[in-house]
C-alpha cells in the first residue's frame, strides 16, 4: 500500500516540478519584456498572454500543492526563477509576490 502512496507523491512532484518549470520560463520572459520595453500598453497585452499560456500549469501546480499533506511537502524543494533551489512553500510565497509586483505596476502604468 506504501508504494501505491508514494507513486501518487512522486507523480504529483513530478508534475509540480514541470509546471513551475514552465511558470518560470513564463516569468523570466516577463521579466526581460519588462527590462527592454518598460511598461507600456504593448507590454501589458503581452504579459496577459504570457500568463495565459501558463494558467493551465499555475492552477495545476496550485491542485497537486493543496492535495499533497504537510509531510509530503517537507522537505520537497523546486528551481526558483534564478536558478536557485528553495522549498515549495516558498516557491509559492515569493509566486505570489511576483505577480503583486507585476499586477501593481501595470496597474501603476494604466492611472
Amino acid at each position: 500500500m506504501g508504494l501505491f502512496s508514494n507513486s501518487e507523491t512522486t507523480s504529483k512532484k513530478n508534475s509540480i516540478i514541470h509546471d513551475i518549470e514552465m511558470i518560470n520560463k513564463a516569468f523570466k520572459d516577463i521579466s526581460l519584456l519588462i527590462d527592454s520595453n518598460g511598461m507600456n500598453n504593448t507590454t501589458i497585452n503581452s504579459i496577459n498572454s504570457i500568463l495565459s499560456n501558463v494558467e493551465a500549469n499555475i492552477t495545476r501546480m496550485s491542485s497537486n500543492v493543496q492535495s499533497m499533506s504537510d509531510s509530503e511537502l517537507t522537505g520537497f524543494y523546486v528551481t526558483w526563477v534564478d536558478g536557485r533551489s528553495i522549498g515549495i512553500m516558498t516557491w509559492i510565497a515569493s509566486f505570489g509576490t511576483f505577480m503583486n509586483k507585476i499586477s501593481s505596476e501595470m496597474e501603476s502604468y494604466i492611472k
